[in-house]
């Protein structure tokens, strides 16, 4: 038997699981049937909903359409000249927007429950497929999917038949109530807009209990799942746990200036263990500056806190410089640390120009902030933005701004527990994390080498 070629690495990852899926088919024809199957009728369900769904958009703006009409030529009625042609034209306008808004509101209020059309079938995913978990996940994979199961089940049904119900009901009492003395457009419009009305008021009828009961356990089911896929995840990366709830040293963040001056702080997930010999630990980290008229973002990002295998003296911090009206050296005045922070000079003209240096030690700093070092650190920043550093004794913390993404998402209660999208999104999100760990880990080997190169000499 001719044994097929290893796939090439480096292949985006969507290409490389089409690759093991057709392999995979190719070897269990009853897979594909089965798979093809459902598959099918995932489309068809969604053609139909699909196809309902434009008609009502489609709809909704011959109703916004409708009401602008309607709207601009009774005002231009009442008044011929320019004021009547303006308020006709933007009353219409907005009157326009309101009735989409509002005729598209079942829409939104049915979408939810709408299955999710996935290639990465949950049948796919199982044992044995291209890219399936092992057997201790695939286990724990199997009781997330019964829970989800049995969790669907205790959500009242949603009862649709309300929605058309409504909007007959509404529009019967318009024909019955309404006194069309304006003319048939007019008439029209009305009736489209109570029938809308009553539409709206179907669906918040035959789907509220379904929402509330949907949304609830979506996010209950959301951290059950986090809760027992990441840590089996992790464990393929090393001696690694994970807690939803990060507690990174804000004091000290606050206290040794890391970043301009802020109020409030969002804390993310968090990995901690053991990690190519050394402790480290990630987390995500929001800081907002807030005054009485508006507030900022100062930084959003990674925390990345490594625990050295040798201490260094004193204190080093690197900022990242924010121009002359937030000159760092006047910054670091008056702290009240147990320390102050000098300025470092370094001979690197272009660090320098970016990147403001504090430390309690020169000498520490200087062997610390070497040119490999400092090499990195500037290779580091421009891959994933200005980083900052922060060094006391034998902990090295940096933070890297990659914005106020959630690494660690939890899937949606629609999604089956072993859909292979959210596994492969949630192993690459931690390798991503695992990088910046990386690239921290080779900044601090890369000084400690050169530093004994240079004693050796």
């Amino acid at each position: 038997m001719t044994e097929k070629p290893e796939i090439p690495p480096g292949l985006p990852p969507s290409i490389r699981e089409s690759i093991e899926r057709k392999r995979y088919f190719s070897q269990h024809p009853e897979e594909r049937a089965r798979y093809q199957a459902a598959r099918q009728s995932r489309l068809h369900d969604h053609f139909l909903g699909g196809l309902i769904g434009a008609v009502w958009v489609t709809g909704a703006m011959v109703l916004g359409i409708l009401v602008w009409i309607t709207v601009a030529v009774i005002q231009i009625t009442k008044d011929p000249g320019v004021g009547g042609w303006l308020s006709g034209i933007f009353g219409g306008f907005v009157g326009a927007l309101i009735s989409m808004l509002l005729a598209m509101l079942p829409v939104f209020i049915v979408y939810p429950f709408m299955e999710p059309l996935d290639d990465d079938d949950a049948d796919v995913a199982a044992e044995g497929a291209p890219g399936a978990p092992d057997a201790a996940l695939a286990a724990t994979l199997t009781e997330l999917e019964a829970v989800r199961q049995q969790a669907q089940s205790q959500i009242p049904k949603p009862r649709p038949v309300f929605v058309p119900i409504g909007a007959g009901a509404f529009f019967v009492f318009g024909l019955f109530s309404l006194e069309f003395h304006r003319g048939p457009l007019v008439a029209v419009v009305l009736l489209l807009l109570l029938a809308v009305l009553g539409a709206v008021l179907g669906a918040a009828v035959g789907y509220s209990g379904a929402a509330a009961g949907f949304f609830s356990l979506d996010k209950t089911y959301g951290a059950l799942y986090l809760q027992r896929v990441v840590p089996k995840l992790l464990a393929g990366f090393g001696e690694l746990a994970w807690l939803p709830k990060a507690e990174p040293p804000l004091d000290e963040i606050r206290r040794y200036r890391m970043f301009p001056p802020w109020n409030s702080a969002d804390r993310g997930d968090e990995i901690q263990g053991q990690y190519r010999g050394l402790p480290l630990s990630i987390c995500g980290l929001s800081l907002v500056a807030t005054d009485n008229r508006s507030s900022h973002t100062v930084f959003a990002g990674l925390l990345t806190m490594l625990t050295l295998p040798r201490a260094l003296h004193g204190i080093t911090v690197v900022s990242h410089r924010q121009g002359v009206f937030g000159d760092l050296a006047e910054r670091w005045r008056d702290l009240g640390a147990p320390q102050s922070l000098q300025a470092v000079q370094l001979e690197d003209p272009v660090f320098s120009k970016s990147y403001e240096v504090q430390a309690t030690d020169q000498v520490s700093a200087r062997a610390l902030l070497t040119p490999a070092f400092m090499e990195r650190f500037m290779a580091l920043a421009k891959r994933m933005g200005a980083a900052s550093l922060l060094v006391k004794d034998d902990r090295l913390l940096i933070a890297v701004p990659t914005g106020p993404y959630n690494f660690f998402l939890p899937p949606s209660f629609r999604e089956p527990a072993a859909a292979r999208a959210r596994l492969t999104r949630l192993r690459e999100n931690i390798a991503t994390l695992l990088g910046v760990a990386d690239a921290v880990i080779d900044l601090d080997q890369s000084a400690r080498q050169l530093a004994t190169a240079t004693a050796d000499a």
